[in-house]
């Protein structure tokens, strides 16, 4: 069964402030590689600066199975008083470990 199957292929997760994240729970159940798009978050919210962020907010545009785990697409936009900055991550992991790899580009 191909993965495409599972879930629908843009899962959208929203971020408070404070890093907390909410994955709905019908597709809690059925996304294999949930471990790894909570490691990948971690890692995108330790790199970038949220500082005086009011919101932020992360989008799971791609996850794709490779030989060493899954690598996750994530776009981002840290929303601040007076700016919005956005940012696109390629991220791969193994699990609830640290990313593998780990490449933040600003869009």
């Amino acid at each position: 069964m191909k993965f495409q199957n599972l879930i629908p292929a843009s899962l959208l997760l929203v971020l408070g402030y404070a890093g907390a994240h909410a994955i709905p729970a019908e597709a809690a159940g059925k996304m294999l590689f949930s471990r790894e798009v909570d490691s990948c978050l971690a890692a995108v919210n330790t790199e970038l600066d949220l500082e005086n962020a009011q919101r932020v907010r992360h989008l799971v545009s791609r996850v794709k199975r490779t030989g060493i785990g899954y690598a996750v697409t994530i776009e981002s936009a840290v929303i601040f008083p007076d700016s919005e900055k956005r940012y696109e991550t390629h991220c791969v992991a193994n699990g609830s470990n640290a990313p593998i790899r780990l490449t933040i580009e600003q869009a």
